[in-house]
């Protein structure tokens, strides 16, 4: 996927295309997800991270031909999602240092991020954010003490980031 793209506002008009796009790209994929065996096809009110539509902080990565592939929102980096045929092309990292831009811009304190990829806490590292607390997949333990959540290698712990602005 060579296609040129531009940052946009991602808007509630665009719901049902991120729908479709989360869970192509990121629900797919996702080392919890995963790691508990849930199924990528969730209907579209179950996807949370849809709500954030209505604040005006969620950026959208989209092709010259409008497919989207990436998506994000600013103060919580609740999603850091990347089509498969673009990974590796700086377009998460891209996505994460925009919405620290509008994050700041719009006069919040900090941003953060749940990192359960081990690529996302990558992202959120080289972009100088602190993390404040990680905890391996192998902790997560029920009643019987059996580790419930083992996504596939590499992504072996969650970890929380944050980013406090001056």
């Amino acid at each position: 996927m060579e296609e040129e793209y531009n940052f946009v506002s991602a808007e509630e008009v665009d719901r049902d295309k991120l729908a479709e796009f989360l869970r192509n790209n990121f629900y797919k994929y996702e080392p919890v997800n995963l790691g508990f065996q849930a199924p990528p096809d969730r209907p579209i009110e179950a996807m949370k991270i849809l709500d954030f539509l209505k604040e005006g902080t969620s950026i959208a990565a989209v092709t010259t031909s409008g497919d989207i592939i990436g998506a994000d929102s600013s103060l919580y980096l609740h999603v850091i999602a990347v089509h498969q045929n673009a990974l590796g092309k700086g377009i998460g990292k891209k996505l994460v240092k925009r919405s620290m831009e509008i994050a700041k811009s719009k006069g919040f304190p900090f941003i953060w991020a749940m990192c359960t990829s081990y690529y996302s806490a990558k992202i959120c590292n080289l972009l100088g954010m602190e993390c404040v607390f990680k905890k391996s997949y192998q902790e997560y333990k029920n009643e019987a003490g059996i580790a419930e959540c083992l996504p596939p290698e590499p992504h072996n712990q969650i970890a929380i980031y944050v980013l406090k602005f001056n």
